[in-house]
């Protein structure tokens, strides 16, 4: 481990808290907090990148197609040798 500090702790509300130390602050401003026995460990939520947001996004494409098929109905016409679809909004 590295080193040590002795903090207090001390009551906000009804939780429990205590003051972190500037040589032992986390980066950003959301951080994961679990118990492992007797002992508290927190660790600062990682950053997402823009490569990565974009990645778990739905593309627009798909969005559009799934949207206009819920409003598009279809009529098949049988003339002679030929058939036609006539497709229409139904909103």
């Amino acid at each position: 481990m590295g080193s040590e500090r002795h903090v207090r702790l001390f009551r906000n509300g009804r939780n429990q808290a205590l003051r972190i130390p500037r040589e032992y602050e986390l980066d950003g401003d959301e951080a994961i907090i679990r118990k492992e026995d007797n002992r508290l460990v927190i660790e600062p939520v990682a950053k997402r990148g823009l490569l990565s947001v974009l990645s778990g996004l739905t593309p627009l494409a798909h969005l559009c197609h799934q949207a206009l098929q819920s409003h598009v109905k279809t009529i098949s016409y049988k003339n002679k040798k030929r058939v036609m679809a006539l497709h229409y909004f139904h909103l």
